[in-house]
């Protein structure tokens, strides 16, 4: 009798575990659906894969890359009686001595200002250009910030056979992708709410992808599309389109 007991117990924890309103985080094994782990550098050949596999070999080199600089610049336009335009201006630089992300958004509703220095085992992080420096943990910056600024994603997007609806090939070396609305979208919608302090998690209604390429996956630029529609604390409901591109720079 006891038995049955302990099992009905374990069962009803599990079924309320999964009922959970705010988002989850999705295991790496998850994120790796299809694993080009083990491919080796004279593997990323653009003319081995079928269309289908493009994304995905890409992701692997992404996360591959060292020695560069990223710089992300574009805006977030919100309608809502009037236009706001949020810039976006992002740099971060990968070498053998630091991994440094500044990320600057400027607005009449909203100004942000988050620099950090990935370390070995802790985070350097700021939030106002003036303040000192405190650390995080690696795991408090995740559930904070969604996801880091290098790894296994598309500007924090995980891809999945699921999450992506549709790709085509723009130009010899650049690939147009359309990804699900809610599929991959976690770790973005972290971040959204609190870069954005919103109330509640952004829901995207679009989201496009173009990546451009070198014949062995190096990014030249990637340039992202969305619109969504956010609760903020001031306008309320908002709806927002936001485009942005990330060019890549090599030491």
């Amino acid at each position: 009798m006891k038995k049955i007991i302990i099992i009905i117990f374990f069962s009803l924890l599990l079924l309320l575990s999964g009922c959970k309103k705010d988002i989850d985080k999705i295991d790496n094994e998850e994120k790796q659906e299809l694993n080009y782990t083990n491919l080796q550098d004279n593997d990323f050949d653009i003319n081995k894969y079928e269309l289908a596999e493009i994304p995905f070999v890409f992701v692997e080199k992404l996360s591959r890359l060292d020695n560069y600089t990223k710089t992300t610049k574009g805006n977030t336009i919100a309608k809502k009686i009037i236009t706001y335009n949020q810039e976006i201006d992002n740099t971060y630089i990968q070498n053998s001595t630091e991994k440094h992300l500044i990320t600057i958004s400027k607005s009449s509703l909203k100004n942000l200002y988050h620099e950090a220095y990935f370390k070995e085992d802790i985070i350097s992080l700021k939030t106002k250009e003036n303040d000192e420096f405190s650390d995080i943990s690696y795991e408090e910056y995740q559930l904070t910030y969604g996801y880091l600024p290098y790894g296994y994603h598309l500007e924090g997007f995980v891809l999945s056979k699921e999450s992506i609806k549709e790709i085509t090939k723009v130009d010899n070396n650049q690939y147009h992708l359309v990804l699900d609305n809610e599929i991959g979208t976690n770790d973005v919608k972290i971040q959204m709410k609190e870069f954005g302090a919103l109330n509640d998690y952004p829901s995207f209604s679009l989201i496009e992808i173009d990546i451009v390429i070198e014949e062995d996956f190096t990014p030249i630029k990637i340039i992202l599309k969305s619109e969504y529609e956010v609760d903020i604390k001031i306008l309320g409901k908002t709806k927002c389109t936001q485009d942005y591109t990330v060019e890549f720079k090599y030491e």
